[in-house]
């Protein structure tokens, strides 16, 4: 598909994005003290999530 329509316009595609139910948050920190990454997954991300992380 060419960037740019007969006419000097830019062609514009539906945009398809779709994340479904199936998605899974990562929340993750590194321990600076001892170098140890900390990391967690959750079904949201919302503030209780980040909370229980």
């Amino acid at each position: 598909m060419p960037a740019w329509s007969a006419d000097g316009h830019r062609i514009k595609a539906p945009l398809e994005y779709f994340r479904g139910p199936d998605k899974t948050w990562g929340y993750g920190a590194l321990r600076v003290a001892d170098g140890t990454a900390v990391t967690m997954t959750a079904s949201s991300h919302n503030s209780a999530s980040y909370q229980r992380f």
